[in-house]
């Protein structure tokens, strides 16, 4: 047998399984064994140019071959190594099935280690096996990672699966391993605790929150074009995300449809129920929401200029009552909101939207609109998961068709893990820079 194929048996004993030479392998293997602990050197003679221990075995190889045994030594089989049937031992499992499918019956087995030898068992088994990981969409949140048919996962998922294993390091895991040396878990941008959730949502450090903003902005633009490929595309809809840059946020209630005395009551109504559903670090509300992402009147066409003022009803042109036999359509305010919220708390994001807009609803009622009387919350984890919820409230918003339902899920957790890329190394260039600062304002002696 060649030095390659040594070379390839010696790193992977199955890579030759059903090579010809498998009993040379092996018994080569048990010689070396034999003379241990003496160190065995081996080495590529070529063929014909005159060694005389490789002439000799070559002539005798051709003897054998031809039949021609007279006078050459059989060497008894005792002294080599054959092993049963011609073949390696396969390789089993603890129950002795023979492993023939490695990704499929190892899949599990290298599971279950992972998460008993490095300690995620507990932690993997609340997140991703409870009642309420059992309400997350797995198509769209696992095809973020390692794609879908024709959709491709991320290129880098790597901070996903941290965030997702909770093993992503922040302040409050270094003072919960080593409280002498981190004797804080404060957060160094702001006062808060540094958790996860905190560095992926919820810090209020100006630098950071903008990145939370861009990636609020860009999921909407996701669900805003799927709405428009919907039923509910060809009527009037109007958006209003997040601005960046220290600019405030524009009111998505235009002057035609609420009076400025009614967005007064707005601002100053408490929303029903207090502070309820509101997400740990954020400040209670002031007064209900006037800014909500989507607002869709539906039966006003997209292509016809706004009402003036409330109606309940549109009015057609001459050119559109030829084809239709009534001469009016209902008009219906539909508001939706998105937001993005711990990945097995989404309910808490959505009463805490409804109790935010319920006082708007109510305005927009008594200035003589019809509304919906729910607002449609659309969620989105933070660490790119999306719940089966949202499929029902995607209906509501006119996207039918299971296809469009499932595009503008996994686009949205696309979105949630491209950004999740980009916040953790801000996150932490910020947090190294506040932490430089002080080292030097400590050697100075300033402050």
């Amino acid at each position: 047998t060649s030095i390659r194929l040594v070379r390839r048996w010696m790193y992977c004993p199955t890579a030759l399984s059903k090579t010809d030479n498998l009993d040379l392998l092996d018994s080569l293997a048990h010689a070396m064994v034999q003379r241990a602990p003496a160190r065995t050197e081996l080495y590529k003679v070529r063929a014909h140019i005159g060694c005389e221990g490789n002439e000799f075995a070559d002539i005798g190889a051709k003897r054998v071959a031809s039949g021609n045994t007279e006078g050459i030594e059989i060497v008894s089989a005792h002294t080599t190594h054959t092993p049963p049937c011609g073949s390696v031992r396969p390789f089993t499992l603890a129950d002795g099935e023979r492993i023939t499918k490695p990704k499929e019956q190892l899949r599990q087995v290298v599971t279950d280690w992972l998460t008993v030898a490095r300690g995620l068992k507990t932690k993997v088994s609340d997140m991703w096996g409870g009642k309420e990981a059992s309400e997350l969409d797995a198509v769209a949140s696992n095809a973020v990672l390692w794609g879908s048919g024709q959709k491709k996962g991320m290129y880098r998922p790597v901070h996903v699966l941290r965030f997702r294993f909770l093993e992503v390091v922040t302040k409050k895991t270094l003072h919960e391993r080593n409280p002498v040396k981190h004797p804080s878990d404060t957060c160094d941008l702001c006062t808060h605790t540094g958790d996860w959730f905190h560095m992926a949502s919820m810090c209020p450090h100006p630098d950071i929150s903008e990145y939370y903003t861009v990636r609020h902005n860009a999921a909407g633009k996701e669900l805003t074009k799927g709405i428009r490929g919907g039923k509910l595309g060809r009527w009037l809809t109007i958006t209003s995300f997040g601005r960046i840059d220290g600019l405030g946020d524009p009111e998505t209630i235009p002057p035609w449809m609420l009076s400025g005395e009614g967005r007064s009551r707005v601002k100053r109504t408490l929303p029903t129920g207090g502070t309820s559903g509101q997400v740990a670090g954020e400040e209670p509300p002031s007064g209900g929401g006037i800014r909500p992402d989507i607002m869709i009147l539906e039966g006003w066409p997209e292509t016809s200029p706004p009402p003036q003022g409330p109606t309940k009803t549109y009015k057609m042109r001459a050119d559109e009552s030829k084809m239709r036999t009534d001469e009016s359509r209902r008009v219906t305010i539909v508001i939706a909101e998105l937001g993005f919220s711990s990945d097995l708390g989404f309910q808490k994001t959505v009463d805490r939207k409804q109790h935010k807009y319920a006082p708007l609803i109510r305005e927009l009622e008594r200035e003589g609109w019809n509304v919906r009387p729910t607002v449609h919350v659309i969620t989105v984890g933070v660490r790119a998961t999306v719940p089966m919820r949202n499929v029902e409230v995607l209906k509501s918003l006119g996207i039918i068709e299971k296809m469009a339902q499932q595009k503008v899920q996994t686009s949205m957790t696309h979105v949630a893990a491209a950004h999740l890329n980009r916040i953790v190394p801000q996150y932490r260039r910020l947090c190294a820079r506040q932490q430089n600062k002080c080292i030097n304002d400590k050697k100075s002696g300033v402050g």
